[in-house]
């Protein structure tokens, strides 16, 4: 698949900058669900260059992970951002 530079840049940021501290996985069910932190689940689909469009869509867009991040990292904007990425592919397919 195909995700766009600016989603990439999303993912990357979270890569360079988590910490693996934890605190946004505590209350998260989602990340609890898919990962041991966001910086490998992130790390993973760099690596990959694709995700299980599942992933993204289990995201609740909460913004609970950023308020508790002591960088502030958004990945709620990252999994919305793959999401409008996702919906470009299936429609360019047609």
């Amino acid at each position: 698949m195909k995700f766009s530079r600016h989603t990439k840049a999303l993912a990357k940021n979270i890569v360079e900058n988590c910490t693996e501290c934890g605190r946004c996985m505590p209350n998260c069910p989602f990340l609890q669900a898919y990962c041991q932190s966001p910086k490998q689940l992130f790390q993973k689909f760099l690596d990959d260059g694709d995700i299980d469009p599942e992933i993204p869509y289990s995201c609740l867009l909460c913004s609970h992970c950023t308020r508790v991040c002591p960088q502030q990292l958004k990945l709620d904007e990252a999994f919305y951002s793959m999401r409008k990425d996702l919906i470009k592919i299936v429609v360019s397919d047609r």
